[in-house]
């Protein structure tokens, strides 16, 4: 099995542990850090013609091997109960870009919030619907504080457990016999 970890720069607590599950687990996982040099979206189309992002830069290279991953992990940082910059640029690039290769490819979405537990991952649950990427039902997006507690370890473990095994479900055909479903349709406001 072979994951995606989407991450940016200012989750280092949450992103450590989400890595040391992984090597835990023996899981093959490749990093990409949205960061301030990952350039938006220029909403030029080229993408549709080309079937490929004409930006120059490593979310490219990243967008052109979607289809190796078995599924995809979002691992961000809140600001003002929004996700970051770097992050939503990541999303809308991708979805424009590189659909076919995320349909229906499982995905979790992991934040941290420098207020405690308040936040919202709903653009990246958004994002999951539009691409319909199954995750787990009812799924809002998990997000945790940086203290982490051994309380919210243990949940984001529980977290990961379930999401691998829907990895593994998806690869096996298997998703539907224990309830995982696509989302029901897609979203229309995810780039507003």
């Amino acid at each position: 099995m072979r994951i995606l970890v989407i991450r940016d720069e200012r989750c280092g607590r949450l992103s450590e542990r989400v890595e040391s599950f992984l090597k835990e687990k023996n899981v093959d996982y490749d990093v990409f850090m949205a960061s301030g040099e990952t350039k938006a979206c220029l909403v030029c189309g080229q993408c549709i013609k080309k079937s490929t992002c004409i930006i120059e830069d490593d979310l490219k290279k990243t967008g052109g091997n979607l289809s190796s991953y078995d599924g995809v992990m979002i691992v961000t940082s809140i600001f003002y109960d929004r996700i970051s910059l770097p992050m939503k640029n990541v999303l809308v690039r991708f979805a424009r870009a590189y659909l076919p290769s995320l349909f229906a490819k499982p995905a979790i979405a992991l934040g941290i919030s420098r207020n405690g537990r308040n936040g919202d991952l709903q653009e990246v649950v958004d994002f999951f619907a539009c691409c319909e990427m199954p995750s787990m039902p009812g799924q809002k997006g998990n997000v945790y504080s940086p203290s982490f507690t051994e309380e919210e370890k243990a949940d984001l473990d529980r977290q990961l457990s379930h999401f691998l095994t829907l990895c593994e479900m998806v690869s096996a055909g298997k998703e539907k016999d224990r309830g995982f479903v696509l989302p029901p349709e897609k979203l229309k406001n995810f780039t507003r």
